[in-house]
């Protein structure tokens, strides 16, 4: 019976050291198990991360992006609103110093010279004025000895317009439309329009 029991402790040590190992083997894999598990939540987590980062940094580009865009769209609208506005007080000066230019000396001789490149006037050539100068025009054809028709037209500058019908023809020395082909070249050449 002592040999008996002896292999009874025996059996029993090794069972013991059996469990142990199987114990230890169990321990060493469960610790490697959540360490695989920290370590793969960990990546997965940095992983994230990354790509929230990525996300914020896109969002962060494409929010400056439309930002600049549209500052450089004030910027420009400003920009064309303060030219438009440069634009036309410069021809609303023009369209005063014209004003101011019928009524000087120099305007008969803008006429006189305008009068010379008449071609085709007959009896049938009518005049055309705006009603302030009616009576300068009357008298500068009386002058000439000129007997035309002179008819009110709605010029709010000045100048002058004669049309003959019979030959289908017409000069036309008015101030406004000098000012107009001068709004229409600067629009066509400047790369500007207003």
């Amino acid at each position: 019976m002592g040999e008996r029991l002896e292999a009874y402790n025996t059996i029993i040590n090794d069972v013991k050291e059996q469990e142990k190992i199987v114990e230890n083997q169990i321990k060493h894999e469960v610790e490697y198990s959540h360490d695989d598990q920290m370590l793969m939540f960990k990546e997965g987590l940095k992983k994230e991360i990354e790509t929230y980062y990525e996300k914020e940094l896109n969002d962060l580009k494409v929010q400056s992006a439309t930002e600049s865009s549209q500052a450089k769209l004030r910027t420009k609208r400003e920009l064309l609103n303060k030219r438009q506005i440069l634009v036309e007080n410069v021809f609303k000066e023009v369209e005063s110093k014209l004003k101011k230019f019928v009524l000087s000396d120099e305007y008969v001789l803008y006429v006189e010279k305008c009068f010379s490149k008449i071609k085709c006037l007959d009896e049938n050539s009518v005049f055309y004025v705006n009603e302030k100068e009616k009576d300068f025009f009357k008298e500068f054809l009386s002058k000439k000895s000129i007997k035309n028709d002179i008819k009110q037209t709605n010029l709010l500058i000045g100048g002058f317009k004669v049309i003959n019908s019979n030959v289908n023809i017409e000069f036309d020395f008015t101030l406004d439309t000098k000012l107009k082909e001068a709004k229409k070249w600067f629009q066509n050449n400047s790369g500007y329009t207003f």
